[in-house]
């Protein structure tokens, strides 16, 4: 049926190496380099260990920052998100769920309004979709793979993320306009360039974040 001449011929054109221990590899590669590239590469995906110090560095560092971040953004946004729907001016101990009525007990927490926790949220998801981002942006995952490969889901992805982050920026906006008359006289421009320092700044804690996950240091 076949030939003996033309199998000697295939396996002639496959290439072949030799190992250290005498047994051939196909493509020109020994056994030693394809062991030794896999365990570079399944190195190269396991993080490294974070000394306790750098661990209580980062804590220490998101404990000071991340406290009063919120305690001036979220009124801001809060405010922004009220102009755009006002039924969430309505206050957390008026809503019908248990035990949310004795806010109203406590001096400032009855101030607290449904928008707050909105913008709450809003920050906490823009941080992670900033993170991400920061991340794909060093070729940690598999988004900016699927350009080519899956190019709808490609889009979908940075069409849900440039939404989120430019709906943060904008209800940061309205906050600020918002505000704007209490300032006195203050340029016109004050408050775009308010929107643009926070756009920076939650990018640079995403920065930060990335940095410690995958980076080498703190």
């Amino acid at each position: 049926m076949f030939k003996r001449e033309s199998l000697s011929t295939f396996n002639d054109a496959t290439p072949r190496s030799t190992s250290n221990n005498g047994k051939p590899s196909r493509f020109g590669r020994s056994a030693a380099d394809d062991a030794n590239s896999s365990v570079s590469d399944s190195s190269s995906t396991i993080p490294r260990a974070k000394k306790p110090c750098e661990k209580l560095k980062f804590a220490l560092l998101n404990g000071v920052v991340i406290p009063p971040s919120c305690l001036a953004i979220i009124p801001i946004s809060g405010e922004g998100i009220r102009m755009l729907l006002d039924v969430t001016s309505t206050r957390l101990y008026r809503l019908p769920f248990p035990m949310l009525d004795r806010l109203e007990m406590y001096s400032g927490w009855d101030q607290i309004t449904l928008a707050d926790v909105i913008a709450g949220l809003l920050i906490l998801a823009t941080s992670l979709v900033w993170i991400r981002v920061i991340n794909e942006s060093k070729g940690v995952g598999d988004v900016l793979s699927y350009r080519q490969k899956l190019p709808a889901l490609f889009y979908l992805y940075a069409g849900v993320a440039a939404g989120v982050i430019g709906l943060d920026a904008l209800i940061f906006l309205l906050g600020i306009q918002s505000r704007a008359n209490g300032w006195g006289e203050v340029p016109v421009y004050a408050g775009p360039a308010c929107c643009v320092l926070y756009v920076v700044l939650c990018a640079c804690f995403a920065i930060f974040h990335s940095d410690y996950a995958i980076g080498k240091r703190v």
